[in-house]
């Protein structure tokens, strides 16, 4: 099965509790996930996406926990869940603040998106 984009979501909670989701689209998600296991793409399993994903996802909230903890602010993690399929939309409430950053190279576009719940 085909899906357009994959995310990896967690919760943060906190002293101002978060969302954090991190996706990119499948195609490039295959390509990172054979880069990184050295497993050609055609051999590569849903599965082997959803660990990389959920990865980036801890990896990234790992680094954010450390640096709020600098500043006194400390936060538990939740596992990470997958959301993904055509062009799907993650939406929320507009009263609620977030930040989205969004990394591009030649082979690999990324967001990251923090949202305060």
């Amino acid at each position: 099965q085909y899906f357009a984009y994959i995310s990896g979501v967690l919760f943060m909670s906190g002293p101002h509790n978060m969302a954090l989701m991190v996706g990119m689209h499948m195609d490039e998600a295959y390509s990172l996930a054979a880069k990184i296991s050295r497993i050609e793409v055609p051999e590569l399993k849903e599965s082997h996406l959803f660990d990389l994903i959920n990865e980036l996802a801890n990896m990234i909230s790992g680094r954010l926990k450390a640096q709020l903890a600098q500043k006194g602010y400390i936060y538990a993690n939740s596992y990470p869940f997958i959301v993904c399929g055509n062009d799907y939309l993650l939406t929320h409430s507009p009263k609620l603040r977030s930040i989205i950053k969004r990394f591009k190279s030649e082979r690999l576009e990324l967001f990251i998106k923090v949202l305060f719940i």
